[in-house]
């Protein structure tokens, strides 16, 4: 397996571990990060959902360029 390095590190691992939390991911080009978190954001909110933490990583032993984005979420409070 190969090793992650952080791009935009989580604020805080502890709420990762929340009840009712959920991770959703995917994978774009470095070039495109803040507009693929944007395009995320939003559909989380439409989705009744509150965005808690972001976290985006790369592999030291890529061959493309690519990272991952985690966004943490968990239902809206009311």
């Amino acid at each position: 397996m190969s090793k992650m390095t952080d791009v935009i590190k989580k604020k805080s691992p502890e709420i990762w571990k929340w009840a009712e939390t959920r991770i959703t991911a995917l994978s774009c080009s470095e070039t495109i990060i803040d507009e693929m978190i944007e395009i995320q954001k939003k559909q989380i909110e439409e989705s009744g959902r509150e965005l808690l933490d972001v976290h985006v990583f790369k592999s030291e032993e890529r061959v493309f360029e690519f990272v991952g984005i985690e966004f943490l979420t968990r239902p809206k409070q009311n």
